[in-house]
Protein backbone atom coordinates (compact mmCIF):
# COMPACT_ATOMS: atom_id res chain seq x y z
CA UNK A 1 0.00 0.00 0.00
CA UNK A 2 1.32 3.22 -0.77
CA UNK A 3 0.20 7.01 -1.45
CA UNK A 4 -3.47 5.85 -0.30
CA UNK A 5 -3.96 2.90 -3.54
CA UNK A 6 -5.42 -0.34 -1.87
CA UNK A 7 -3.70 -3.98 -3.03
CA UNK A 8 -7.22 -4.34 -5.04
CA UNK A 9 -6.87 -1.30 -6.89
CA UNK A 10 -2.89 -1.85 -8.08
CA UNK A 11 -2.47 -4.57 -10.95
CA UNK A 12 0.97 -6.49 -11.04
CA UNK A 13 2.85 -4.26 -13.32
CA UNK A 14 5.20 -7.08 -14.58
CA UNK A 15 2.96 -6.90 -17.80
CA UNK A 16 4.76 -3.56 -18.50
CA UNK A 17 8.13 -4.62 -17.58
CA UNK A 18 8.34 -8.60 -18.88
CA UNK A 19 8.68 -7.53 -22.66
CA UNK A 20 10.85 -11.40 -23.27
CA UNK A 21 10.95 -14.60 -22.38
CA UNK A 22 13.75 -14.61 -19.50
CA UNK A 23 14.50 -18.72 -21.28
CA UNK A 24 14.78 -17.86 -25.24
CA UNK A 25 14.03 -14.38 -25.48
CA UNK A 26 11.33 -14.08 -27.48
CA UNK A 27 8.92 -11.31 -27.56
CA UNK A 28 5.47 -13.43 -27.89
CA UNK A 29 5.76 -14.07 -23.85
CA UNK A 30 2.03 -12.49 -22.80
CA UNK A 31 0.22 -12.50 -19.59
CA UNK A 32 -2.16 -15.39 -19.79
CA UNK A 33 -3.69 -14.39 -15.86
CA UNK A 34 -2.39 -11.70 -13.80
CA UNK A 35 0.00 -14.26 -11.90
CA UNK A 36 1.08 -16.24 -15.35
CA UNK A 37 3.02 -15.61 -18.34
CA UNK A 38 3.75 -18.44 -20.75
CA UNK A 39 6.32 -18.15 -23.73
CA UNK A 40 4.24 -19.07 -27.31
CA UNK A 41 7.88 -19.85 -28.88
CA UNK A 42 9.67 -22.05 -26.08
CA UNK A 43 6.44 -23.02 -23.49
CA UNK A 44 8.36 -21.28 -20.52
CA UNK A 45 6.19 -20.48 -17.38
CA UNK A 46 6.36 -18.23 -14.86
CA UNK A 47 4.43 -17.79 -12.17
CA UNK A 48 4.51 -14.56 -10.16
CA UNK A 49 3.99 -15.42 -6.65
CA UNK A 50 3.78 -13.17 -3.70
CA UNK A 51 6.79 -12.09 -1.57
CA UNK A 52 7.09 -13.53 2.04
CA UNK A 53 7.45 -10.64 4.26
CA UNK A 54 6.85 -10.70 8.73
CA UNK A 55 6.40 -8.35 11.25
CA UNK A 56 5.96 -8.23 14.86
CA UNK A 57 3.57 -6.13 17.19
CA UNK A 58 5.77 -5.41 20.14
CA UNK A 59 3.65 -3.93 22.91
CA UNK A 60 4.36 -3.29 26.50
CA UNK A 61 2.76 -3.21 29.88
CA UNK A 62 0.56 -0.42 29.23
CA UNK A 63 -0.95 -1.36 26.19
CA UNK A 64 1.05 0.60 23.60
CA UNK A 65 2.36 -0.81 20.46
CA UNK A 66 6.02 -0.09 18.98
CA UNK A 67 6.07 1.86 15.46
CA UNK A 68 9.29 2.38 13.49
CA UNK A 69 9.45 5.43 11.60
CA UNK A 70 10.20 4.55 7.96
CA UNK A 71 13.54 5.69 6.70
CA UNK A 72 13.26 4.46 2.84
CA UNK A 73 10.37 4.35 0.43
CA UNK A 74 7.89 3.23 -0.39
CA UNK A 75 6.03 5.21 2.50
CA UNK A 76 8.89 7.32 4.29
CA UNK A 77 8.27 8.64 7.44
CA UNK A 78 5.43 6.61 8.00
CA UNK A 79 5.10 4.45 10.86
CA UNK A 80 6.10 0.60 9.99
CA UNK A 81 6.34 -2.35 12.36
CA UNK A 82 9.19 -4.11 12.99
CA UNK A 83 10.51 -6.36 10.21
CA UNK A 84 11.13 -6.98 6.44
CA UNK A 85 11.07 -10.08 3.82
CA UNK A 86 11.92 -13.25 4.59
CA UNK A 87 14.85 -14.60 2.61
CA UNK A 88 14.75 -18.23 0.99
CA UNK A 89 15.47 -21.08 2.96
CA UNK A 90 14.08 -19.10 6.17
CA UNK A 91 10.87 -19.28 7.86
CA UNK A 92 8.77 -16.08 8.80
CA UNK A 93 9.79 -16.25 12.31
CA UNK A 94 13.89 -16.97 11.59
CA UNK A 95 13.58 -13.86 8.82
CA UNK A 96 11.37 -11.65 11.59
CA UNK A 97 14.13 -12.34 13.86
CA UNK A 98 16.96 -11.56 11.47
CA UNK A 99 14.85 -8.18 10.66
CA UNK A 100 15.03 -7.22 14.00
CA UNK A 101 18.32 -7.92 14.77
CA UNK A 102 19.23 -5.45 11.67
CA UNK A 103 16.52 -2.85 12.30
CA UNK A 104 16.80 -2.56 15.89
CA UNK A 105 19.38 -4.62 17.06
CA UNK A 106 17.69 -6.34 19.96
CA UNK A 107 16.79 -10.46 20.12
CA UNK A 108 12.92 -10.99 20.22
CA UNK A 109 11.94 -13.27 22.42
CA UNK A 110 8.32 -15.60 22.02
CA UNK A 111 6.81 -14.59 18.85
CA UNK A 112 2.70 -15.42 18.86
CA UNK A 113 0.96 -15.70 15.11
CA UNK A 114 -1.45 -12.90 14.90
CA UNK A 115 -2.34 -13.41 11.20
CA UNK A 116 -1.34 -12.71 7.64
CA UNK A 117 -2.73 -9.80 4.59
CA UNK A 118 -1.71 -9.29 1.14
CA UNK A 119 0.23 -6.14 0.62
CA UNK A 120 1.65 -4.41 -2.71
CA UNK A 121 4.81 -2.92 -2.11
CA UNK A 122 5.92 -0.48 -4.66
CA UNK A 123 9.45 -0.38 -5.39
CA UNK A 124 11.43 1.47 -8.38
CA UNK A 125 9.09 1.57 -10.97
CA UNK A 126 7.91 -2.47 -10.15
CA UNK A 127 4.58 -3.26 -7.70
CA UNK A 128 5.70 -6.46 -5.28
CA UNK A 129 2.63 -8.57 -4.23
CA UNK A 130 3.77 -9.68 -0.68
CA UNK A 131 1.82 -12.27 1.97
CA UNK A 132 3.59 -10.27 5.18
CA UNK A 133 2.79 -12.20 8.23
CA UNK A 134 2.40 -10.72 11.86
CA UNK A 135 3.50 -11.21 15.15
CA UNK A 136 3.06 -10.15 18.87
CA UNK A 137 5.64 -10.09 21.26
CA UNK A 138 5.95 -8.72 24.78
CA UNK A 139 8.38 -6.09 25.09
CA UNK A 140 11.42 -6.56 27.14
CA UNK A 141 13.21 -3.78 28.17
CA UNK A 142 16.27 -3.74 26.10
CA UNK A 143 19.01 -1.28 24.90
CA UNK A 144 18.27 -0.72 20.81
CA UNK A 145 20.58 -0.31 18.54
CA UNK A 146 18.78 1.40 15.71
CA UNK A 147 19.72 1.15 12.35
CA UNK A 148 19.55 4.36 10.87
CA UNK A 149 19.67 3.11 6.92
CA UNK A 150 16.22 1.19 7.60
CA UNK A 151 14.79 3.55 10.60
CA UNK A 152 14.78 6.85 11.23
CA UNK A 153 13.51 6.28 14.94
CA UNK A 154 10.99 4.43 17.28
CA UNK A 155 7.94 5.49 19.30
CA UNK A 156 5.68 3.73 21.08
CA UNK A 157 1.62 4.32 19.89
CA UNK A 158 -1.68 3.60 21.67
CA UNK A 159 -3.25 1.23 19.23
CA UNK A 160 -6.56 2.68 19.91
CA UNK A 161 -6.08 6.46 19.61
CA UNK A 162 -3.97 6.02 16.66
CA UNK A 163 -4.84 7.81 13.48
CA UNK A 164 -4.34 4.73 10.79
CA UNK A 165 -3.26 6.91 7.72
CA UNK A 166 0.20 7.69 10.00
CA UNK A 167 0.56 3.58 9.26
CA UNK A 168 2.45 3.03 6.60
CA UNK A 169 0.54 0.03 4.70
CA UNK A 170 -2.79 -1.94 4.73
CA UNK A 171 -1.34 -4.77 5.70
CA UNK A 172 0.13 -3.11 8.85
CA UNK A 173 -3.19 -1.76 9.37
CA UNK A 174 -5.26 -5.25 9.35
CA UNK A 175 -2.56 -6.62 11.53
CA UNK A 176 -3.19 -3.96 13.96
CA UNK A 177 -7.05 -3.79 13.78
CA UNK A 178 -6.50 -8.15 14.78
CA UNK A 179 -4.74 -7.35 17.63
CA UNK A 180 -6.84 -4.63 19.09
CA UNK A 181 -9.67 -7.62 19.14
CA UNK A 182 -7.25 -9.83 20.93
CA UNK A 183 -6.41 -7.49 23.46
CA UNK A 184 -9.27 -5.43 23.99
CA UNK A 185 -9.19 -2.36 26.17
Amino acid sequence: MHAGISVSEMDHTADKVFEHCPRCGSTEFPAIRRDLFVCKSCGFHYHINAAAASGVLFYDGAGRVLFTLRAREPAKGKLGLPGGFVDLGETAEDGLRREIREEIGIESGELNYIGSYPNAYPYKGLTYRTLDLFFEAKWESQQVAIDLDEVDGLVWEDPFTLDSDRIAFDSMRQALSRWKSLHPR
